[in-house]
This record gives C-alpha cells, sequence and structure tokens, in this order.
C-alpha cells in the first residue's frame, strides 16, 4: 500500500513502477459500492454495519489474514472509515 495514494472519495492509484525491492507489481483490490441516503434506514443501519464488519478486526485480521488478504491500516483506514461513516 506504501506505492498507492487514496483520493477523497476512496478511489486508489497505484504506481505499477516501483522500485521497491520484493514489491510485486499487480495486486487485487475489493471495492464496496454503497448508496450514502437509503431511504430504508434498517438496510442503511444493514449495509454499514457490513462494511464496518469488514474493516474490522474481526473480519479483516482475524478471518482475512488467514486467507492471505492484506488489511488496511493508516491512512487508508482512516479514508474507508471516513467514507462508512457517510452511509445513512
Amino acid at each position: 500500500m506504501s506505492q498507492a495514494t487514496i483520493d477523497a472519495n476512496g478511489i486508489m492509484s497505484f504506481d505499477y513502477a516501483t522500485k521497491e525491492a520484493g514489491a510485486y507489481t499487480l495486486g487485487i483490490v475489493s471495492y464496496m459500492l454503497v448508496d450514502t441516503a437509503y431511504t430504508d434506514k434498517t438496510k442503511a443501519a444493514a449495509v454499514k454495519s457490513l462494511a464496518s464488519f469488514i474493516l474490522s478486526p474481526a473480519c479483516a485480521k482475524d478471518k482475512g489474514e488467514a486467507l492471505g488478504f492484506s488489511t488496511l491500516d493508516g491512512a487508508f483506514l482512516k479514508k474507508a472509515q471516513e467514507l462508512v461513516a457517510k452511509i445513512g
């Protein structure tokens, strides 16, 4: 993740020409596209809860790490959490 940037909308841009030792230039990124203004507040709460769980250590680290997934941290995690907070 050190060779990537993230914009205000959560869009990531990668530097595929990195010269970092051991870096692998291919990566797979998962996105969760959601509405930020649900008319059904129960649905909004469920979507927000799912997104929060996916970013939580209970999912991202405890489950994902065993599957070989990388977890978000630092500025990337903070930005993802800010975007999840907009779901409503």
